[in-house]
C-alpha cells in the first residue's frame, strides 16, 4: 500500500528555472518564450551573476550574511591591505596600483578556488604565498523546483559548492556541450565532469550534448572540426582573408548589408570577435553606421579613454608633473571647457605658439612660465614687435596654474572629488556636455557629433559616480586623509573598470559580441572576425604575483584545486589552464550560426606589419578541403558593392574623373563608368555629384601641372581675379620693400614657398627647447666673426697673421658675445649650451686659423635697408634688392671678394657654385657681387661661401668659370619677379629637402617614367 509522503518530503513542483552565462542570453531566452506563448508570466531565467545576487539578498534576509562591500569598498581595502600589510617581496612595489590589481584577481582566484586568505597564509609554504596570503587576510577584515545551468563553461570550486547546496532544495542540471573523439573540445569539461561525479548525493544531474545539433546546416563541418581524420565537409561557411582591419571592417558591413537586403532581419545577424577591445568595437560601428546598417553592442565601452574622462585626469596629472607645455597646451585648447575670461581674445592655437616660442619646458625649471614669457617679451621689445599677445598668454597660464593649485594637496576621498568636480563645472564642463555643437555637414556627421556628445555626457555621469561611490566607500571603511597623487591613482583605477552604456540600436539591429558572449545563443548568420594568431586564440596573461610552479605548490599544500594549471603540467584534478578554453569558444561560437558563417582575418595590422594567420582558420579550412577567397585592396567597393551613396559617388568619382596613369587598382571600363555617372546625375544625388565633379577636376588639374602637362590654372597655384590683385602689392620690391636673396631662391626652388610665406604667413615652429636651434646657431656664429674682425680692423691688426695672440682675442670676443646672446635669446639647457659653446668656440677658432692673411674691409654690410649706415639697395631695373653681406675681403691683387658664412658642409656649397645651379635656384652669390660692382664699378669682383662646419671656403664664382659680366642676373631677377607679379605659384618643386611647408603640400613626386608607372596610359 502507497505511503502518504509529507509536505517536507516531497519536492516542490513547479516551472524550470534557466541559469545562463550572461545577461544576452537571458533576454534572448525570456525572448523566444516570449515569442511562442504570447506571455511569459514570471522570471524563469537567470544569468549566474543574477543568480548569485539573489541567493545573497536571500540570507542577508534570514541573518546569515552580513552587508556585501561595494566595489569601491573593496577597492579601498585592497589599497589600504597593499600599503599597510606587504612585507617580504612584494614591500617594493606595495604602492604600486598595478599591484592593488593583481592582489584583487588573486583574491577573486583563490574565493573561486574555495581557499580562504587566513588558510592560505596557514599553509606550510612560506616565501610569496605566505606574504600574499597575510595582506589578503587584512584586506578580509577590512519559488523553483528546478533549476538548470545551460552552457556554463566555467566551472570553478565555488561553482560547484554552489550546484551542490542547491541540489540539496531542488533539482538541479547542469548542461554541458560535449563532441566525443575530439580532445581539443574536451579538454576544458572533463575536469568538470570528474569532480560532478565524486558529488555525493543529493548531486547536480549531468547532461551532455552534442552541440552541433543547434546548427544543422553546419553540423558536418562541425563535426569533422577538430577531428583527427576524415573527409572535407561541405558546409555554407567562408573563408575570406581581407587586407586591413580596416578593409576586413568594411568587409564585414558590406556583407550584412547585402544579408539584409536578401530579406534576412538585422536582429538575425551577429558579428563577432574574441575581443572588441583596442578599437574593434568602434571600427566595426563605424563601417556599420557608414553603409547605414542599424548594430547593437551590448557591453558598453570602457569609460577611461573618452576625452571626458581623459580631461579630468590631466588636471591631477598636471599638477603632479609641475605643468609640463604640452599637456597645458591641451588643456588650454581643449573643447569640453571655456578658460577665457572677458578681454581674452587669443585663440587656443596663438596660446600654443607663443608658449612654444617661450621654451618654457613647465613651470619648474628655470623659473617656470612666468620667467619664460617674461624673457620672450623682452626679446621681442628689443626687436620692436609687440608683445601684447604674450602678457595676454601669461595671464591666462597663471591664472589656470593657480586654479589648479587651489585643488587640496591633502584631504579625504570626498574633499578631493568634490573639490575636482567643483573646478569642472567653473570651468564649464557641464554647460558645455549639455548644447550639442552646431554641426551643418550633413546628416552622417550630424549623428557622429550626437553620438560623440553622448559618449561624453555618459562618461561625465560615470566621473561623477566614481567619485561619490569612492567618497561613500571611504565614509564606511574610514575617512582617511591621502594626497591629490593618490586620489589620482585611485581615481584612475575606478574608471578603469567602469563602462559606458552600449551604444547602438535597441532592437532589430545586427549584433555585435564578443566569442564568450555566443555559445548557447543561435542566429541564421555569423560573421566571426579577427582570426589572427594571437587574437584567436588568445595568448594566456601571466599572473604577476605567483609563478606557476607557486600555484601548483598551493594546489598540492591545499589538497584541492585552487588555482588553474599551466598547460602541461601533468597533474590530475586541477582546473583547466584557459588555454583549453579557445578551441571550444571558437567551436561552440560556429554552433550558433543556423544557416551560414562567414570567417575573415586581416594579411596585416593597422601599422601595416604582416599578421599571421589564426591556426582556427586553417583548421577551417581543412575541414572545408578549400581555401580561403582574398578580398583585393579595394577601399572603394566596385559598384555593385556600394552599400550606401557615399561609396557610389566615391566609385563614379574614381572611375570617370581620376588620372588612370596613378590609379593602385585598374581603371574601370570607360563606357560603364559614363554611364553610372549619368545614372547619378539624373537622380537626388545630381547635386552632390556636380560638388565632385568640381573637385575632381581640381585634383587633375594640380597633378597635371605638377608634371608639367598643362600650365598651372586656379587650383594649381595660377592665382587670378581679387587674389591677384590683392597680392601685386606685395611683389612691388620697391625702395619701401625691396626684394631678397631668399625670396628669390624660395621660389625658384619652388613657387609655392612664395605663395605660403610671403602670401599666407605660414609658420613653422622648429624650434628646439633642449638646445640651441639652427637659426639661432647661425646668428650667434655670424656675431662673433663680426665682432672679432671689427676689433681686429680697430686695432689696425689686419691681415690677420696666424699668431696666438689673434686667437685669444676670438676666445675672449666670442665668449662675451656668447654671454650677450645667452641673455638676449634662447639658447637651450643650460648644461648643453655649456657644451654647445665651448664646440662652438673651437669651430671659430679653426675658421680664423684657415684664413690666414684675411683683411676684411667690410663687416656685416647692410645695403637697401632704411638706417642711415646702410649702403643703397641694388637696382635691377625697377627692381630694388637688399641684403647683408657677411663679409668683403680685398685680396692682395685687390680683388674685391664677398664672403658669405653657411653652416653647411663644404660638398653641398661646391655644389652651389656650379654654374648650372646659378640663377637656378642659387642667387645669393651673384646678387652681392652686382651689388658690389654696382658700388665699386671699376673694381674686380668675385664671391664664395665659407663653410663653418669645415672651416674651409670654396672655389670662388670665377675659379667656377663664371662670368660675373656675362651673367643674366637682372633678367633672371626680373623674370621671378614677373612670375611672381603674375600670380604664378605652382608646386613644382626642384628639391623638397628641409622644406617646412610639407605637411601642407599633398602633392609628392610622381613617376612619370612609362616603366615606372607599368607602362603608358593615354590621358584625357
Amino acid at each position: 500500500m502507497p505511503t502518504q509522503l509529507s509536505l517536507a518530503e516531497a519536492r516542490r513542483r513547479g516551472p524550470r528555472i534557466a541559469v545562463l552565462p550572461d545577461a544576452a542570453r537571458v533576454e534572448e531566452r525570456l525572448g523566444d518564450l516570449a515569442r511562442q506563448r504570447d506571455f511569459v508570466p514570471f522570471r524563469i531565467a537567470f544569468s549566474v551573476a543574477e543568480l548569485g545576487r539573489e541567493l545573497i539578498r536571500e540570507a542577508q534576509r534570514a541573518g546569515s550574511c552580513p552587508e556585501v562591500a561595494s566595489r569601491f569598498a573593496v577597492q579601498l581595502a585592497l589599497r589600504q591591505a597593499a600599503r599597510d600589510h606587504s612585507p617580504g617581496p612584494y614591500f617594493a612595489v606595495r604602492n604600486h596600483a598595478g599591484y592593488e590589481r593583481a592582489l584583487g584577481d588573486l583574491l577573486a582566484a583563490l574565493s573561486e578556488g574555495l581557499l580562504e586568505p587566513e588558510e592560505l597564509a596557514a599553509l606550510d609554504l612560506g616565501g610569496r604565498a605566505l606574504a600574499l596570503g597575510r595582506t589578503l587576510a587584512a584586506a578580509r577584515d577590512a519559488d523553483a523546483a528546478a533549476l538548470e545551468f545551460d552552457c556554463v563553461l566555467d566551472w570553478t570550486p565555488l561553482r560547484l559548492r554552489l550546484a551542490k547546496a542547491l541540489a540539496t532544495r531542488l533539482r538541479v542540471r547542469i548542461r554541458l556541450p560535449w563532441s566525443g573523439g575530439r580532445s581539443d573540445l574536451t579538454d576544458l569539461l572533463e575536469p568538470t565532469l570528474r569532480a560532478i561525479e565524486k558529488l555525493a548525493e543529493p548531486a547536480p544531474e549531468l547532461e551532455l550534448f552534442d552541440p552541433a545539433e543547434q546548427a544543422p546546416a553546419l553540423a558536418p563541418f562541425l563535426r569533422r572540426l577538430f577531428a583527427a581524420d576524415g573527409p572535407p565537409a561541405d558546409a555554407p561557411v567562408e573563408l575570406v582573408c581581407c587586407a586591413s582591419p580596416g578593409a576586413q571592417a568594411r568587409e564585414v558591413a558590406r556583407r550584412c548589408a547585402a544579408l539584409i537586403r536578401s530579406g534576412a532581419a538585422a536582429d538575425s545577424i551577429a558579428v563577432a570577435a574574441r575581443s572588441l577591445a583596442n578599437g574593434a568595437a568602434q571600427e566595426l560601428g563605424a563601417a556599420f553606421d557608414r553603409v547605414g546598417v542599424p548594430w547593437r553592442e551590448r557591453r558598453g565601452r570602457p569609460a577611461l579613454p573618452v576625452p571626458t574622462v581623459r580631461l579630468a585626469l590631466s588636471l591631477l596629472e598636471l599638477i603632479e608633473q609641475d605643468f609640463p607645455r604640452e599637456p597645458l597646451i591641451g588643456l588650454l585648447s581643449s573643447r569640453l571647457v571655456w578658460l577665457a575670461e572677458d578681454g581674452d581674445r587669443l585663440p587656443p592655437a596663438a596660446l600654443a605658439r607663443v608658449l612654444r616660442e617661450s621654451h618654457a619646458r613647465d613651470d619648474a625649471t628655470a623659473g617656470g612660465y612666468a620667467t619664460a614669457l617674461s624673457s620672450l617679451a623682452r626679446r621681442l621689445e628689443r626687436k620692436e614687435r609687440g608683445a601684447a599677445h604674450v602678457e595676454e598668454t601669461s595671464r591666462r597660464v597663471q591664472r589656470v596654474i593657480a586654479a589648479l593649485r587651489g585643488l587640496p594637496a591633502q584631504g579625504t576621498l570626498r574633499e578631493h572629488g568634490a573639490a575636482l568636480l567643483e573646478l569642472l563645472g567653473r570651468w564649464g564642463l557641464w554647460r558645455r556636455l549639455r548644447v550639442p555643437e552646431p554641426v551643418d555637414a550633413g546628416p552622417a556627421l550630424d549623428h557622429a557629433a550626437v553620438s560623440a556628445l553622448g559618449r561624453d555626457q555618459a562618461a561625465a555621469r560615470a566621473l561623477e559616480q566614481a567619485c561619490a561611490g569612492l567618497a561613500a566607500a571611504a565614509m564606511r571603511i574610514g575617512e582617511a586623509r591621502m594626497g591629490r597623487r593618490e586620489f589620482a591613482q585611485l581615481l584612475s583605477q575606478t574608471l578603469a573598470e567602469a563602462s559606458l552604456p552600449p551604444g547602438g540600436a535597441r532592437g532589430g539591429a545586427v549584433q555585435l559580441m564578443e566569442l564568450r558572449e555566443l555559445p548557447g545563443r543561435s542566429f541564421d548568420h555569423l560573421v566571426l572576425t579577427g582570426l589572427v594568431d594571437g587574437e584567436l586564440p588568445a595568448r594566456p596573461l601571466p599572473d604577476p604575483l605567483l609563478s606557476d610552479e607557486e600555484r601548483r605548490a598551493i594546489n598540492r599544500a591545499a589538497k584541492r584545486t585552487v588555482f588553474r594549471a599551466a598547460s602541461g603540467s601533468g597533474e590530475p584534478g586541477l582546473l583547466p589552464p584557459r588555454q583549453a578554453e579557445e578551441p571550444l569558444l571558437f567551436h561552440l561560437a560556429l554552433c550558433a550560426a543556423r544557416r551560414s558563417a562567414t570567417l575573415l582575418w586581416p594579411r596585416s595590422d593597422a601599422q601595416g606589419r604582416d599578421a599571421l594567420r589564426s591556426p582556427f582558420a586553417d583548421e577551417a579550412a581543412r575541414a572545408l578541403g578549400k581555401e580561403p577567397s582574398v578580398v583585393p585592396l579595394q577601399p572603394i567597393p566596385l559598384a555593385r558593392d556600394c552599400a550606401d551613396a557615399s561609396d557610389l559617388l566615391a566609385r563614379a568619382a574614381l572611375d570617370a574623373f581620376a588620372e588612370p596613369a596613378y590609379r593602385v587598382t585598374p581603371p574601370a571600363d570607360p563606357g560603364a563608368a559614363r554611364a553610372l555617372v549619368a545614372a547619378l546625375a539624373a537622380s537626388r544625388h545630381g547635386p552632390r555629384l556636380r560638388r565632385i565633379a568640381r573637385a575632381a577636376g581640381a585634383e587633375r588639374e594640380r597633378v597635371r601641372a605638377f608634371i608639367g602637362e598643362i600650365a598651372p590654372g586656379r587650383f594649381s597655384g595660377q592665382l587670378s581675379g581679387v587674389a591677384l590683385q590683392r597680392a601685386r602689392p606685395a611683389f612691388a620690391f620697391g625702395p619701401d620693400s625691396p626684394l631678397s636673396a631668399h625670396q628669390l631662391e624660395d621660389h625658384a626652388t619652388c613657387a609655392f614657398r612664395t605663395l605660403g610665406k610671403r602670401l599666407l604667413r605660414i609658420e613653422v615652429d622648429d624650434r628646439d627647447d633642449a638646445e640651441l636651434g639652427p637659426r639661432e646657431r647661425g646668428t650667434l656664429l655670424h656675431r662673433c666673426l663680426e665682432r672679432f674682425f671689427r676689433r681686429m680692423r680697430d686695432e689696425r691688426r689686419l691681415p690677420l697673421r696666424g699668431v696666438p695672440e689673434e686667437i685669444a682675442v676670438l676666445r675672449e670676443v666670442a665668449s662675451a658675445e656668447m654671454d650677450a646672446f645667452a641673455t638676449e635669446e634662447h639658447v637651450g639647457h643650460r648644461a648643453l649650451w655649456e657644451l654647445k659653446r665651448a664646440e662652438l668656440l673651437e669651430g671659430l677658432v679653426a675658421v680664423v686659423e684657415a684664413g690666414p692673411e684675411a683683411r676684411p674691409v667690410e663687416l656685416e654690410r647692410r645695403f637697401g635697408f632704411e638706417d642711415p649706415d646702410s649702403w643703397p639697395p641694388l637696382r635691377l631695373g625697377e627692381v630694388h634688392v637688399r641684403g647683408i653681406v657677411d663679409r668683403i675681403d680685398r685680396l692682395p691683387d685687390g680683388t674685391l671678394l664677398v664672403i658669405d658664412y653657411k653652416s653647411s658642409r663644404i660638398d653641398s656649397l661646391n655644389r652651389r657654385l656650379k654654374p648650372e645651379a646659378l640663377l637656378a635656384p642659387e642667387f645669393q652669390l651673384p646678387l652681392y657681387a652686382g651689388m658690389l660692382r654696382q658700388r665699386e664699378p671699376s673694381a674686380r669682383v668675385d664671391a664664395a661661401y665659407l663653410s663653418l662646419k669645415d672651416a674651409r671656403r670654396t672655389k670662388t664664382l670665377r675659379e667656377n668659370g663664371v662670368d660675373l659680366e656675362a651673367l643674366p642676373l637682372a633678367g633672371a631677377v626680373q623674370d621671378r619677379v614677373e612670375r611672381m607679379r603674375a600670380g604664378r605659384f605652382p608646386v613644382r618643386p626642384l628639391s623638397c629637402d628641409y622644406c617646412q611647408l610639407k605637411p601642407l603640400c599633398r602633392l609628392v613626386a610622381l613617376p612619370t617614367d612609362p616603366d615606372e608607372n607599368g607602362g603608358e596610359v593615354p590621358r584625357a
